[in-house]
């Protein structure tokens, strides 16, 4: 009988726990979600961009923009061509970015999941490709693929997966000429340049500062911090409300017991042990819950939201896992002062008449 009590009492926490998990759904699974997202399109922009502006022309303007940066000394360039691409037989659409130099030194650096930097002059041409396009065609680092560049179809290996904001493919700019059979530059990033250089520049070419571009980055997150804080808070409210509801339920259908208890001579501290021992069971196992499923409908919004334009890669803020826990374990552990109250405000004469019947 004690056996089976325990076993009955262990299972009735653990679906407690499992409830005050699942209301984490909203709250958690867009916490998780929105803090994956914003930081890996920030890092994009601070991290990744290693340039101060960069300049797209026509490439025809090639010399005139090269004549333009030998008239500015100290300022550090970059020429890169970049052309659209795809898969061969496949509409879906990337920008190839023919680059000088990969790794240290260049202007763009590259975070690697998987895979190696390709080098120059091999056969198969090699490449890189964003997670994106990884994804969506099965591309795997190693293989061997058909893409065609600016019309012409051409065989390239896979060395690396890297992330990136939008679908590309990255090739040395050299690999890129041996492919088209005709040298084309028309963009250019920019380090060490003033803003008057910038200035003369804006009169020539499509001029993007980085500043700028962070600035506006900033700015739209702002704009939509409303909308955010409306999820977060209808979110937290369904939260609170099922683990209030949850834990006074637990308490109310174990009034009976706790009399009982207090009757046969438990002091109300030890009472208040109990369920304070029993509230932090169903706040750990709620908080171990609650971060998994989280992390499970975090993962389901961000399949939802990606498309072929649209992709970022989910990573976990252990940070924001372990605040959502935290959440879960001090609103279980807080309701046990409503324990104690309800302890406290017992009527004995009425429990032990209740008792003797």
């Amino acid at each position: 009988g004690g056996g089976g009590g325990t076993g009955q009492r262990t299972r009735r926490l653990l679906a407690e726990g499992g409830a005050l998990g699942l209301a984490l759904v909203i709250l958690g699974g867009w916490l998780l979600t929105m803090s994956s997202m914003t930081g890996f399109m920030r890092d994009s922009l601070t991290e990744v961009e290693q340039w101060d502006a960069q300049a797209a022309f026509m490439p025809q303007q090639e010399q005139q923009m090269r004549s333009w940066a030998a008239n500015h000394s100290g300022l550090e360039a970059e020429w890169v061509s970049v052309l659209p691409g795809s898969p061969a037989g496949d509409d879906r659409t990337f920008m190839v970015w023919g680059v000088g130099q990969f790794g240290d030194g260049g202007m763009h650096g590259f975070r690697l999941t998987e895979g190696e930097l390709p080098q120059a002059g091999a056969q198969p041409v090699e490449v890189l490709v964003d997670q994106g396009v990884a994804e969506f065609l099965e591309w795997e680092p190693g293989e061997v693929v058909i893409v065609e560049i600016a019309g012409t179809a051409v065989e390239v290996r896979v060395t690396g997966i890297t992330l990136e904001l939008t679908r590309t493919l990255w090739l040395h700019r050299d690999d890129l000429v041996a492919i088209t059979g005709w040298e084309m530059v028309n963009l250019v990033m920019l380090r060490n340049v003033d803003d008057e250089a910038l200035a003369e520049l804006e009169q020539q070419a499509l001029v993007t500062r980085h500043d700028d571009l962070v600035a506006a980055f900033d700015s739209s997150m702002e704009k939509y911090q409303a909308i955010i804080y409306i999820f977060l808070v209808i979110g937290a409210a369904i939260a609170i409300a099922v683990l209030v509801n949850t834990l006074i339920i637990n308490l109310t259908e174990r009034d009976a017991e706790l009399a009982t208890l207090r009757v046969l001579g438990a002091s109300k501290w030890r009472l208040s042990g109990v369920l304070l021992v029993e509230h932090a069971i169903i706040g750990l196992a709620g908080g171990v819950i609650g971060v998994a499923v989280a992390i499970a409908a975090s993962k389901w919004m961000v399949a939802v939201f990606t498309t072929w334009l649209f992709h970022f890669p989910l990573f976990i803020d252990w940070m924001v896992a372990l605040y959502l826990f935290l959440f879960i374990l001090i609103a279980a552990l807080a309701t046990t002062l409503i324990g104690t109250w309800r302890i406290r405000r017992m009527d004995l004469v009425k429990s032990i008449q209740e008792f003797s019947q």
